[in-house]
């Protein structure tokens, strides 16, 4: 079983507006292409395509780039809410059903927290990290279809070392950069 960080990102533009929170950046048939690098140097791609994203839960399919490790994961809404058992990063060929915790993007009650100053244990399964926020004025540039393009950010750091940056829109904290310790993931690419 490979370990992965899935991560969410937006755009189908080369220009991203993150500032409009009923924004949906990730529509269904969305394509994003992640490199990941292990603590030994491995690389491979994680590539994960948007099926669903709506007041009714969020999905995915994802291929960890092998043709083996496929599968699928479906967040309900109460997920996406809080998610008090952390994130799913650890993936075999599976169909995850998920309702207390989140995969690509992070759960909104954790992002308000953490955004209002309050620190935060997060267990990423490869690690349970108490983060703190770095705030939210940065930036995250990718490949799009249309070009190079960027987007706002907030920033949190582990208190090991690890780092979470999502995209700075409460009702959308995609997942678009994550360094756990024993792999770091990021956004390569949105077809």
């Amino acid at each position: 079983m490979r370990l992965v960080l899935v991560l969410g990102l937006i755009g189908l533009s080369a220009c991203v507006t993150s500032r409009q929170p009923d924004a949906n950046l990730t529509p269904v048939g969305t394509v994003l292409d992640y490199e990941v690098v292990t603590m030994t140097g491995q690389r491979y791609p994680f590539v994960v395509t948007v099926t669903q994203n709506d007041a009714d839960g969020r999905a995915f399919s994802y291929n960890l780039g092998d043709g083996v490790q496929v599968g699928t994961v479906f967040m309900t809404p109460e997920a996406m809410g809080a998610a008090p058992n952390g994130m799913l990063n650890q993936f075999g060929s599976e169909a995850y059903r998920l309702t207390d915790r989140t995969s690509v993007w992070m759960a909104r009650s954790d992002v308000r927290r953490l955004n209002a100053g309050t620190d935060l244990q997060v267990n990423l399964e490869v690690a349970t990290p108490v983060f703190s926020s770095q705030g939210c004025s940065g930036t995250f540039a990718f490949a799009s279809s249309t070009g190079e393009a960027s987007a706002s950010v907030c920033m949190y750091a582990g208190e090991g070392g690890e780092q979470i940056t999502v995209l700075n829109q409460e009702a959308n904290p995609l997942i678009m950069d994550m360094g756990t310790g024993a792999f770091r993931v990021t956004l390569q690419r949105i077809r």
